[in-house]
């Protein structure tokens, strides 16, 4: 295989990451003072959860619909209206402080984000190639993080020490930032490959690797809404510091972990990861001192690290061309159904029990997920041949490359 065939930098992947990257850090650096913000409104602490499920559930629409639109429309496109949305977000929180406000404002940056992230991250795995997609989805990821490394520590600073205002300026400023970066993309051309399917039919693993995505992302749900107020409590004088020390992780090791799936199997790396995730979030239910409550947040990070680009490159193995954007875009908001779920869920088990029953139950949740989507690989198997359009696609569990056929990367 040549090096131009396996180069995965070009500037289309640089500025599709640029542009996560700046979005991201609008939307984390927004979303890591919600809570303390909302309840400095007077919203209950029971209520809180539904502001961050007023973005998710925004988000989620606009994920899916934003893929069906990327059948016929540019990725570009999208990349330019999700910033605007997000710009007038932060312009009405900062306009008019009031809790109605604030969920407005919600619902259009989760709106923004979501759009954004549909055309950019179908963007960077069109131009990536085919073998490197999971290292080049989680590269991708990785500016994501990057952002949730800084937003939230940044945005409690500047609430603590300055104001909510000033908070919700950075994020317009990013997001404009983030528009920046979308108009000096080019529109590159579709990814093309052999075999082709027309059917705008799903692959079934589509809905299972959505379905673990979202499993995951109720325990991220639950740390991002509960986690700031909680650690407070514990004594973490910035619960930013909790993002930060998961997100190192995260920015490690995701694009390893996507790379990893590439050469290991999809399914196969999930399982770990998974377990990963459920002691992170269950050693919260142990009121750990600090030096633990951080260092469950680094073992959570590493899980956490696997799933974007395992669950994403597993729906890009089984799409076509006509399902592509569909499929990411159902696994993208995936993400927000968990997320919003998690928030307004885990908040009905925190008005019933504690935060420690609460953060058990989340726990759980991945558990479940993953095992269905264990079982789903071993019924389903190898995706036809008809969608499997790339001969270089790695197998769902363990795959056994052909001989004389190059491992990936």
């Amino acid at each position: 295989m040549s090096r131009a065939a396996t180069r995965l930098w070009s500037r289309a992947f640089a500025l599709a990451c640029v542009a996560s990257f700046t979005v991201w850090t609008a939307a984390y650096t927004f979303l890591g003072i919600l809570a303390l913000y909302a309840l400095s409104l007077g919203v209950p602490e029971t209520w809180i959860g539904l502001f961050p499920a007023a973005s998710t559930g925004c988000g989620l629409v606009a994920q899916l619909i934003g893929g069906r639109l990327l059948v016929r429309g540019p990725r570009t496109r999208l990349m330019r209206w999700g910033p605007l949305l997000i710009v007038a977000g932060a312009l009405l929180a900062s306009v008019w402080p009031s809790p109605l406000a604030l969920f407005a404002a919600c619902m259009l940056l989760g709106s923004g984000y979501g759009v954004t992230q549909t055309g950019a991250v179908v963007l960077a795995t069109e131009v990536a190639p085919p073998a490197r997609r999971g290292e080049a989805v989680g590269i991708y990821g990785t500016f994501t993080t990057l952002a949730v490394l800084i937003g939230p520590p940044i945005g409690v600073a500047l609430l603590q020490h300055v104001g909510a205002r000033v908070v919700f300026l950075l994020t317009l400023a990013m997001a404009t930032a983030a528009l920046g970066a979308a108009w000096a993309l080019r529109e590159p051309p579709p990814r093309t490959g052999v075999a082709h399917s027309t059917s705008a039919r799903l692959h079934p693993l589509v809905y299972f690797a959505a379905l673990t995505l979202a499993g995951m992302s109720v325990t991220w749900g639950t740390v991002l809404t509960f986690v700031p107020a909680y650690a407070l409590g514990l004594g973490l004088s910035n619960p930013g510091l909790y993002f930060s020390a998961q997100a190192v992780a995260v920015v490690a090791l995701r694009a390893a972990m996507g790379g990893l799936s590439d050469r290991l199997g999809r399914v196969r790396l999930l399982i770990p990861a998974t377990l990963l995730v459920v002691v992170g979030v269950g050693a919260l239910a142990l009121r750990p001192p600090i030096w633990l409550l951080l260092l469950s947040a680094l073992v959570y990070g590493v899980g956490y690290a696997a799933f974007h680009p395992t669950t994403i490159g597993l729906a890009d193995d089984v799409s076509s061309p006509a399902t592509r954007g569909t499929a990411l875009g159902l696994v993208g908001g995936a993400f927000s159904v968990g997320v919003g779920s998690g928030a307004i869920g885990m908040g009905w088990v925190l008005g019933h029990s504690s935060y420690e029953v609460m953060f058990l139950v989340a726990a759980l949740v991945p558990l479940c997920t993953t095992g269905a989507l264990v079982l789903a690989a071993r019924h389903y198997g190898r995706p036809p041949q008809s969608l499997d359009h790339y001969a270089s696609a790695p197998d769902l569990a363990a795959p056994t490359p052909s001989p004389g056929q190059p491992r990936p990367g």
